[in-house]
């Protein structure tokens, strides 16, 4: 109701329209007339409004509403549905009235800024004819210029006029609407109390300049405690109206000790002004400037443009002028407090008609919960719910800025509620980060839980802990999140359709993170690739082959095949089988062998035994176990070292060998035969590579 500050502040906040427009719920109003939506209409059932208990408290706190609402039966509900929305529908008519009221109170605003401009500009027309008709000699050109020059500031002057009459029109259209007018009274007596109140802070910055024990502090105190104990019952006053139902008795009762109260205020506001001017100049409270207005003595009649002479005429002329320009400038200035405070008062209504609308959910959720239809009720809220800008009006933009910031149910309320979402929000997620640190330190602690899982588990503990922050959060700012989760769960079943295979090697990648197969860094055999495990992820594994390459292998084809890995212990085994002839020192090859194992500090175990006795050659089986990360450096050093020390005891590998015989016959003598050189072959020594447990052999059993 600060009516100064709103218009020193409003064009400065009009940058803030967007945030305005996103978080506010005004009403859209309609320029043809507020018709009123029947009630009949919207009420299922035989809901009876009157029944309605609820109401008798528009401004119940939503808990104890709630708590009133829970061993109502459906019946009773729909009488309390019914009420609620009655008081929502004639709050609505209100805002609609105000609406249409600002929009013609807008209208009659710039018509008489364009008459007070067009006034201007004939006026300085008409002041510099005259001064070129009296500088000109007659019967002269200069003359005869500055006589055109007088009939074009006379045109210019009926044009003023005619922006006059339009002006009075628009005023006189405006007091004829009874709607209008009544929101139009509101927004003075709005004015008016705003004016008191300035008022009264002035006086009492004013008081202390006043010496305690002179007369005139006692004179001057008795008015301004009077005023301040007004606007108190004033603000009583209007806390007890807004908690009655619009057009009971109660209401009407309510009502007219406002009114009283009201005058009340303005009463002890002009007393006050009285005595601190020290006689009767009250023109500080409203009401007392003119306005542009229809009748004969109205401001557009007030100069005779036919019959303005050119000499003569000149003082009164341009006296005539000034006082009209002097009226238009009162009369807008006027307009303007009064559209101002129709802005604040709509604005108000709208936090009010947002309360009625929380309130009417609650009870709508409650209809809901027992079976009841709603429908109707919530296209009604959602059709009165659309938001409409005038964007012609940029100063009331701000003004309705300003007063929905300060509002209860407006800038308070959600400047709490985005308090409320970024400290959910927040907590949320630093919640999340630390559980999922917490997971990451605990999870190496048990043997089962490979790194994959343990980083697929910690990955979703954080990134899950941020999607439910933002959904709990989002119910801080008053979203409903009911239907984001039934979207969710629509696009998640035609997904499931379309994206068959790719589900499947979802399933595959959450199995080998949970049976643990293999982790990153294993060296595995996997459907005929051998290689490291270099990433899995829920769709793929990728494995680095011996020559670097890199191969992706969807992870249904990893789960359905045979999986071996070859690192999957800390210590693994391998075997090398040795071919010596027959006739070599068997038992002296196996204590080589024994001995290059044991001079090797990469091996764990070895032995030595036996394997089969060939057509040409002794295998002799050669295990050996060492540490997964010496495996391959031993697997050389033992292959290189066996070889020399054999050739140095005088024990050679098996080379394959054939003999050719070839029998000559003639004549009927026996053939004689001869015997081709033996072809001999070298055949390399074979490897054999056990994960242990597959066909391990331990040599101390």
């Amino acid at each position: 109701m600060k009516l100064i500050l709103y218009r020193l502040k409003a064009v400065a906040a009009t940058s803030l329209l967007c945030v305005f427009v996103s978080w506010s719920v005004p009403v859209s109003a309609k320029e043809a007339g507020a018709e009123e939506t029947p009630i009949s209409a919207t009420i299922s059932g035989e809901a009876v409004p009157d029944k309605a208990t609820t109401i008798s408290d528009p401004t119940i706190p939503m808990e104890d509403l709630k708590q009133l609402l829970k061993p109502l039966t459906l019946e009773e509900l729909q009488h309390e549905a019914a009420g609620w929305l009655l008081l929502l529908k004639n709050k609505v008519q209100k805002i609609s009235d105000t609406e249409i009221a600002i929009k013609r109170q807008r209208r009659a605003l710039e018509a008489k800024d364009e008459a007070s401009k067009l006034v201007g500009e004939a006026k300085t027309k008409l002041a510099e004819a005259e001064t070129a008709l009296a500088a000109a000699p007659k019967n002269t050109p200069e003359y005869q210029a500055a006589t055109k020059q007088f009939e074009e500031a006379r045109d210019a002057l009926k044009t003023a006029q005619t922006a006059l009459k339009k002006a009075a029109d628009v005023a006189a259209e405006l007091e004829g609407d009874t709607s209008v007018r009544a929101a139009l009274g509101e927004a003075e007596q709005e004015k008016e109390i705003a004016a008191a109140e300035e008022t009264f802070k002035k006086a009492k910055k004013a008081r202390q300049e006043i010496p305690a024990d002179s007369l005139r502090y006692k004179e001057v105190t008795p008015k301004i405690d009077a005023l301040e104990a007004a606007i108190k019952e004033l603000e009583k006053a209007e806390e007890n109206l807004k908690a009655t139902v619009p057009k009971s008795p109660e209401y009407q009762k309510a009502k007219y000790q406002l009114d009283q109260v009201r005058e009340a205020v303005k009463t002890a506001a002009r007393e006050l002004t009285d005595t601190m001017s020290g006689g009767g100049d009250s023109s500080a409270l409203p009401g007392a400037e003119s306005d542009v207005g229809a009748g004969a003595d109205s401001a557009y009649d007030k100069v005779d443009v036919e019959n303005l002479e050119p000499k003569g005429g000149q003082a009164s002329g341009q006296q005539k002028l000034e006082k009209v320009t002097t009226e238009i400038e009162k009369a807008a200035e006027k307009d303007k407090g009064l559209k101002t405070q129709l802005t604040v008062n709509v604005t108000n209504l709208q936090a009010e008609q947002t309360a009625i609308t929380d309130r009417l959910k609650t009870v709508l959720d409650e209809v809901d919960i027992k079976g009841g239809d709603t429908t109707g009720y919530r296209k009604y809220i959602q059709a009165i719910s659309a938001v409409e800008v005038d964007l012609k009006d940029k100063e009331g933009m701000g003004v309705r800025l300003l007063s929905w910031l300060q509002s209860d149910e407006g800038g308070m309320r959600w400047g709490t509620n985005l308090g409320k979402f970024a400290t959910v929000l927040i907590v949320t997620i630093i919640v999340a980060q630390l559980l999922g640190a917490l997971l990451n330190a605990i999870l190496p602690r048990f043997s089962g839980v490979s790194s994959l899982f343990r980083e697929f588990i910690v990955v979703t503990v954080k990134r899950g802990g941020i999607v439910i922050g933002v959904l709990l959060a989002l119910t801080a700012l008053e979203v409903s999140v009911a239907p984001i989760l039934a979207v969710v769960g629509g696009v998640s079943f035609v997904l499931a359709f379309a994206l068959q295979s790719n589900l499947g090697n979802f399933a595959s990648g959450l199995m080998l993170m949970v049976n643990k197969p293999f982790d990153v860094g294993d060296e595995v055999k996997v459907s005929g690739l051998w290689g490291y495990i270099k990433a899995i992820n829920l769709a793929s594994t990728t494995i680095e082959g011996w020559g670097g390459q890199i191969y992706t292998v969807p992870n249904n084809t990893v789960w359905g095949s045979i999986i071996e890995n070859l690192t999957s212990n800390e210590i693994r085994g391998g075997s090398i089988m040795i071919k010596i002839p027959f006739g070599s020192d068997v038992q002296r090859a196996r204590e080589i062998l024994a001995d290059v194992c044991k001079s090797n500090p990469g091996v764990v175990k070895s032995g030595t035994f036996v394997w089969s006795y060939e057509d040409y050659y002794t295998s002799i089986f050669w295990s050996f176990k060492t540490k997964n990360d010496d495996f391959w450096t031993v697997w050389d050093e033992l292959h290189s070292v066996a070889q020399d020390r054999l050739a140095q005891a005088g024990i050679k590998l098996a080379i394959p060998t054939q003999d050719l015989r070839i029998q000559n016959s003639g004549n009927g003598a026996n053939g004689a035969q001869s015997v081709m050189p033996s072809v001999r072959t070298k055949e390399s020594s074979e490897m054999m590579v056990n994960a242990p447990g597959d066909a391990d052999f331990d040599p101390d059993l």
